[in-house]
């Protein structure tokens, strides 16, 4: 692969290297007859001689060897190979031998001395046409946990970007996650998140929001008649729960994650002390209005619009038959 184009080599001047096999034995046998025979003096002295007009592209005489290429497994987090020896960042100490993985690949005049090089890349150029070793390596996918937490979990990526560390008696990051670290992966994981300011991810490094499985939460259904507020829209205006209301933690501590806080009664009577968390399920949610039986009360063509005298101050008119006896059955507690 690593041939270099020979028209162009001939035309620029460049000689034929020392140690070259032979092109004469190479191509003798398919010269036209008044071919001159002194190929390899022709290729080591190319300004002595001219290319005749129409002559073949030396390139079209030959076949370039598709390399056998290696598959290197590696992990996520392994760097670019040709950005770091382009960069000119050694191969850390440790590392395996790059030349035992790649020396039954390598074309035959291939150097052999690939750790040195790759040791000191300041000292060596890739030659044009390389092969990318980005495509001689297997990237190994890991396999990926799947972290049971609640809807109110925050994103823990932007958290440790942002240096917000693990707060204090959070399980253990470490015991859920060492079953699933690759071999050179940092196992201190529980101090990195309770101070991230002082580690960065590697780039590349999987999203922690993918290992991570949003649990739906087993929501109530509270009957409430028509008349009830929008709770959601009650709390976050900061009205707070009227006296004598039915106990909200009785209602809704069966169904609360482990780390909610169980004083909701004292959070809807004082809303304005308390912040609805980012994702927090609706209120609306978890209620189920009541349906009222219908009710059908005859009346005559000529009856007034109810809740239009209602709103204009006109009164029942005196003789009015009783509307607590024909309501009172239908009427929500």
């Amino acid at each position: 692969f690593d041939h270099p184009d020979v028209m162009e080599s001939y035309i620029a001047g460049r000689a034929l290297p020392a140690g070259h096999i032979s092109v004469t034995d190479k191509l003798e046998d398919f010269l036209p007859p008044n071919h001159p025979l002194n190929l390899d003096e022709m290729l080591q002295n190319p300004f002595d001689y001219e290319l005749p007009f129409g002559h073949p592209d030396l390139n079209e005489m030959m076949n370039i060897t598709e390399l056998d290429m290696p598959k290197i497994p590696v992990y996520f987090d392994h760097p670019d190979v040709i950005t770091s020896f382009t960069a000119a960042r050694a191969l850390p100490p440790g590392h395996v031998s790059v030349t035992d993985l790649f020396e039954d690949y390598l074309p035959s005049d291939h150097p052999l001395n690939l750790d040195e090089m790759l040791q000191n890349p300041s000292e060596y150029e890739l030659p044009l046409g390389h092969p990318d070793f980005a495509d001689m390596m297997d990237v190994r996918h890991l396999e990926t946990p799947s972290i049971a937490v609640y809807f109110d979990h925050p994103n823990a990526t932007e958290s440790f970007i942002a240096g917000r560390a693990l707060p204090s008696g959070h399980v253990s990051v470490t015991e859920m996650f060492e079953d699933y670290l690759p071999p050179d992966h940092p196992l201190n994981l529980d101090e990195m998140m309770q101070n991230p300011t002082d580690y960065e991810l590697p780039l590349g490094h999987p999203d922690f929001s993918t290992m991570m499985k949003v649990e739906e939460l087993d929501l109530p259904m509270i009957a409430v008649y028509f008349d009830h507020p929008n709770v959601t829209e009650s709390f976050k205006a900061g009205r707070p729960l009227p006296p004598g209301h039915v106990s909200v933690t009785d209602m809704l501590e069966e169904y609360l994650p482990p780390g909610h806080p169980l004083n909701l009664d004292g959070m809807l009577q004082n809303p304005s002390k308390y912040q609805l968390p980012l994702g927090h399920p609706d209120f609306a949610d978890m209620i189920v209005l009541k349906t009222l039986k219908e009710i059908s009360i005859p009346v005559y063509f000529h009856h007034p619009n109810v809740t239009t005298s209602f709103k204009a101050g006109r009164p029942l008119p005196p003789g009015h038959v009783s509307v607590t006896d024909m309501l009172d059955d239908f009427l929500p507690p």
